[in-house]
């Protein structure tokens, strides 16, 4: 049933943040709702033109985590004229350049993980955003990327699985942090020297399958937690590198290594994680339990 007007207009009273996530609610009941000056965060999986003329009325803080389609340009252009701040965070798709403005206009993080495809017009008005983009872009055009390097804070792209080396290229030259998680191949030291720059908190790359030693050493250059759980084979070049990383390493992805590599990598000196060691020899588990910062697996997985 309908939230109830009545309960709406004791509800509105009330401070602090009000979230109505599984409320269905009338086009009456989310009038008195839009009254409320704080943070409003409304469940509407779906917005007719009547409820964004209510919705635009608002002048608080607006979310709508569960709308990822408006479906309509013109509910769009009506829902950007909202007075307040407003946030879609799981935004499926975008037509609107004005609506693209309003949900940059906040500065912090803006969170558009879902939307996978966007107008370049929509994407002009995104990287005007002060503080962290991260979108879910599938997909990467030169075009597009030159529009990216425009933003002036974090860019986040953790849903990319390849870049052309155009693309890789002009992304190198963005100004602020560059994340691109999910990348399943890096072979451009550049690109891996531009991931790796500003002192990230973390990399986190675990899409990788395989890594070169001279992009290894520019990673590792970061000092950073280093999260490469794809990985599925270390060669004793990789492992020289990765013994004089500084931080902790994942390589979950890794089943087996020789006893070379093995004496290499016990040289780590923070949490190395190789608890998928299934197919690992008696031997390198030796080798390897020696360093007490070594994660291996549970005796029952062996």
């Amino acid at each position: 049933a309908d939230l109830p007007v009545e309960t709406a207009k004791v509800l509105v009273k009330h401070g602090g943040a009000l979230s109505l996530k599984a409320a269905p609610l009338s086009d009456e009941t989310l009038s008195v709702l839009s009254e409320y000056p704080g943070l409003l965060v409304l469940g509407l999986i779906t917005v007719s033109e009547d409820q964004a003329r209510i919705l635009a009325s608002h002048e608080g803080r607006l979310q709508l985590p569960s709308l990822q389609a408006v479906g309509n340009h013109r509910i769009e252009e009506i829902l950007s004229q909202h007075r307040g701040d407003l946030r879609m965070d799981s935004l499926a798709s975008l037509t609107s350049a004005a609506l693209a403005a309003k949900l940059a206009a906040p500065d912090g993080h803006l969170s558009l993980l879902l939307l996978s495809a966007v107008p370049n017009d929509c994407l002009e008005e995104l990287v005007r955003h002060k503080g962290t983009l991260d979108i879910g872009l599938t997909e990467l055009t030169p075009a597009q990327a030159r529009i990216l390097i425009q933003h002036p804070g974090a860019l986040w792209l953790n849903r990319i699985r390849a870049l052309t080396d155009e693309c890789s290229t002009i992304l190198q030259m963005h100004p602020d942090d560059l994340m691109l998680s999910s990348l399943q191949t890096l072979d451009d030291p550049k690109l891996a020297a531009k991931l790796a720059s500003g002192k990230p908190a973390f990399l986190s790359l675990n899409g990788l399958k395989t890594l070169n030693p001279d992009v290894a050493r520019t990673l590792v250059a970061a000092n950073c937690p280093l999260l490469l759980k794809k990985l599925t084979s270390v060669s004793p070049e990789l492992a020289t590198e990765f013994a004089a990383h500084k931080s902790s390493l994942d390589l979950a992805g890794v089943t087996s290594m020789t006893p070379e590599v093995a004496q290499i990598l016990v040289r780590h000196e923070k949490r190395l994680v190789l608890t998928g060691l299934s197919d690992a020899s008696s031997e390198v588990l030796a080798i390897l339990k020696k360093n007490k910062a070594i994660q291996l697996p549970r005796p029952a997985n062996l």
